[in-house]
């Protein structure tokens, strides 16, 4: 049901008619020394005005009306402790009243209960903002339990407990992040870029976007003696970060550098990542944006957001989001309400097939973007690695597993057709045809572990220090030689 069902409804002008029926037939008819003769048209008042108590209880229902619901509910359950004054019922009569009324009576307190016992991981965050904000909690982690919920474990592996979560990652996404640190852009597809001294949120993490439009502290431009390793690539490289204490994948990267490394020269790791980018939208702005950052190093992390370069036959990776958790002055009664809903859309947004892409993987459009991206790196004296990419599950994970991620888009799909690990392929087989490109392997310890992922392919805090560790390892050996060239050239 919808609140769009019934429009106009402050001055209940339509729904108070049955009420207005209800009280003339009754006022015309009601003797009080007769209480029980017309019966007829007792009847008929009861009818009209109990059509009315529904159509009021609907409506404060749908609408979230808790006033006009619980009101409503009272009276109802008044009137029929009446009828059974003004009526003598039969058997089945009576037992059909005094059913509802023990219904009624009963319902406030199943709602307490559902209310205290469903802040299960299936709503480790509160659907509604306002509950947030009046607590004071500007991220808004569940006041009760003080953590977020969105792994397999803790929603115990239920699809729709990830849904909500989904639908929460996807309304944080659109209502607090977007609209302070993205803008329109008529420059390049998509259509956005993020926005320069960009300011926005997104969960209990806070986000800054510098004066040259990339995620982070201000960049010195010329860089002096500065060793500057630009981060490309997509949301995942941004980072989707949740809690106040967490750092983009590129910010560990830089200290995991610094710390272990203790370079003879500053080491900078810019993090030029841009969320619902792909590579052939990197590859547009490498010289407007990149090339005037003097990088020494370009780090590739891209995947998820062009899969399609890899067969065009398949759908966008990013399906619609999954229906609203609704709000409602009945808890159980939403809570069935949004299963009957999500059942609907698991049904209409399932992936039909998941053929392995039959194009040889040098031969696809995302090979030929990164032989783009090679060319750049060398025709500009750049050094260049390039990642593979890691999802929370592939193509050998448990049918359960998929299942659960099977409401973030079409997933399920990219999973059993292979696409990541023809990805990983073509990324392997570039890097060892080009001299001078690395190659960053970085599945160990995190590819298909859904434990560090907050969904197919974002990552939690552990999920992003792994990957940092991985691409650190990949890049250390090149790293320790610049460097170490970079000191016996002064």
């Amino acid at each position: 049901m919808h609140a769009a069902l019934f429009p106009d409804v402050n001055g209940l002008q339509l729904l108070a008619t049955p009420g207005v029926i209800a009280f003339a037939i009754w006022l015309v008819n009601f003797s009080p020394a007769e209480p029980r003769s017309n019966p007829k048209w007792k009847a008929l008042s009861l009818f009209w005005l109990v059509l009315a108590e529904a159509l009021w209880i609907t409506v404060g229902y749908v609408q979230d009306q808790k006033g006009l619901f619980w009101g409503t509910l009272t009276l109802l359950f008044l009137t029929l402790i009446l009828s059974k004054r003004c009526f003598s019922y039969e058997f089945l009569g009576v037992q059909a009243v005094n059913t509802v009324i023990l219904l009624l009576i009963t319902l406030p307190v199943t709602d307490l209960f559902a209310r205290l016992h469903l802040s299960s991981p299936i709503h480790g965050y509160e659907a509604d903002p306002t509950v947030r904000q009046a607590s004071g909690e500007p991220g808004g982690v569940n006041a009760e339990n003080g953590r977020f919920f969105y792994s397999y474990e803790d929603a115990r592996g239920d699809p729709n407990a990830f849904a909500i979560w989904w639908s929460r990652f996807q309304d944080e996404l659109t209502r607090r992040l977007a609209p302070g640190c993205f803008e329109t852009w008529r420059g390049n597809s998509p259509p956005y870029r993020l926005r320069p001294n960009g300011r926005g949120a997104f969960f209990d993490s806070s986000i800054f976007i510098n004066s040259r439009g990339f995620r982070g502290r201000e960049i010195a431009v010329p860089k002096g003696n500065v060793y500057r390793i630009v981060c490309l690539g997509e949301s995942t490289v941004f980072g989707m970060t949740i809690r106040k204490d967490d750092k983009p994948w590129p910010e560990l990267l830089e200290r995991m550098i610094n710390d272990r490394l203790k370079p003879p020269r500053p080491v900078e790791v810019i993090n030029a990542g841009v969320p619902g980018w792909s590579l052939s939208s990197n590859i547009k702005r490498l010289r407007s944006d990149v090339l005037p950052l003097q990088p020494d190093l370009i780090i590739s992390y891209h995947g998820y957001n062009g899969f399609a370069m890899i067969d065009d036959s398949l759908p966008p990776v990013w399906g619609a989001a999954p229906p609203p958790y609704p709000k409602r002055p009945l808890r159980l009664a939403a809570e069935i309400e949004y299963r009957m809903d999500l059942r609907a859309f698991a049904r209409e947004s399932r992936p039909s097939g998941a053929p392995r892409p039959s194009r040889p993987p040098l031969q696809t459009l995302y090979a030929d973007g990164y032989r783009q991206l090679i060319g750049f790196a060398r025709t500009n004296h750049i050094r260049l690695a390039l990642a593979n990419f890691c999802m929370a599950i592939d193509e050998h994970s448990d049918q359960k597993l998929i299942n659960f991620y099977n409401y973030c888009g079409s997933s399920a799909l990219y999973t059993r057709s292979g696409v990541n690990s023809v990805h990983s392929e073509i990324v392997r087989r570039l890097a060892e045809a080009n001299p001078g490109v690395t190659f960053i392997d970085t599945h160990p310890n995190l590819n298909s572990d859904h434990h560090k992922f907050i969904d197919v392919v974002h990552f939690t805090q552990e999920g992003r220090r792994q990957l940092a560790e991985n691409v650190f390892a990949a890049i250390r050996p090149q790293l320790e030689q610049d460097l170490a060239s970079s000191t016996n050239s002064l």
